[in-house]
């Protein structure tokens, strides 16, 4: 099952709370985690964070679903 160790990092809190209530079944810490999420388009090149912009990993506006999906193909390299 996909469960990786997430942390949510956003400028716009808005989304932040968006997407920790979307990712509520999911580990949410800002230790030991496998890859950040951001709204922050300067990561954009960062290959341990998943960013959400329009350029990035997923674009707003997104459902559940579309989030969960892209999050389980996104692979961070160390």
């Amino acid at each position: 099952m996909f469960q990786p160790k997430l942390y949510i990092s956003c400028k716009s809190l808005l989304l932040q709370k968006a997407l920790e209530n979307f990712l509520i079944d999911f580990d949410l810490t800002q230790e030991d985690y496998n890859f950040k999420i951001s709204d922050d388009e300067n990561l954009i090149d960062d290959k341990n964070t998943f960013v959400i912009a329009k350029e990035g990993n997923i674009a707003v506006p997104f459902t559940k679903a579309q989030l969960i999906d892209s999050l389980k193909n996104f692979k961070p390299k160390s």
